[in-house]
């Protein structure tokens, strides 16, 4: 364990933390906020400014930027030192990447376009919670409650004294409490499958003020719902 870890989920839980590790690292906001960017940028293209559609041919060379590897995280750092800022260190990373494909040059203008960093870090966030639900806490729930239902199972008639208002009381069995347990999880459980990640989408304060300046002629308000719910 170092002595300069932030807090104990990096230091002396990092052995049982791996699994948030690997979906909250920095690596993965900064490949989260490509996507984003990407995204938005083959949404712009198509429903807001679609005098200037992608190609299907385009949006072939566009699929393998989604793709962040480690030269590519290490060129956005690059550019983080020069701008000390993380979500404008992707836009011209991006830029950057767009301008060196011949296809795609003429639509590196177009990245972040009516965007405020919030609009990519809150989606970007939002991917890292669905991560977090699907692929960490929502198995671990599922293995703990099938711990739960074989120890319900296996003690369903061993008898363990009850208790009420901390005094002995009738019988019950080691068994019925441990269904007890595994029935409140089961039901936390589908809280969890039910849970919908919130993201914002609507500029600098929300009001969609560089949006309808830009496009007038738009309701703001349903494409960035459209984008949103498609996009996370």
């Amino acid at each position: 364990m170092s002595t300069s870890n932030i807090c104990p989920i990096d230091g002396r839980y990092r052995h049982i933390t791996e699994d948030l590790r690997r979906v909250w690292g920095d690596a993965h906001l900064m490949g989260h906020r490509v996507y984003v960017e990407l995204k938005w940028l083959e949404f712009f293209v198509a429903n807001v400014h679609p005098r200037v559609p992608m190609t299907a041919e385009q949006l072939r060379d566009l699929q393998p930027l989604y793709e962040v590897r480690e030269e590519h995280l290490k060129r956005i750092f690059e550019i983080e030192k020069e701008t000390n800022h993380d979500v404008k260190a992707v836009e011209y990373y991006l830029r950057e990447r767009l301008g060196g494909i011949p296809s795609l040059s003429a639509f590196s203008e177009f990245i972040h376009i009516l965007c405020t960093s919030e609009d990519i870090n809150s989606l970007s966030y939002a991917l890292m919670l669905q991560q977090t639900l699907r692929k960490a806490l929502l198995p671990a729930v599922e293995s703990l409650l099938e711990t739960l239902q074989t120890l319900a199972q296996q003690h369903a008639d061993t008898p363990l004294l009850a208790r009420t208002h901390g005094q002995p009381a009738t019988p019950t069995t080691f068994g019925k409490e441990f269904a007890v347990y595994y029935h409140r999880l089961q039901k936390h459980k589908r809280k969890l499958e039910g849970v919908k990640a919130a993201g914002k989408f609507s500029g600098a304060v929300g009001n969609f003020n560089a949006h309808v300046v830009a496009f007038p002629h738009l309701d703001w308000p349903q494409l960035a719902q459209t984008f949103v719910e498609a996009a996370v």
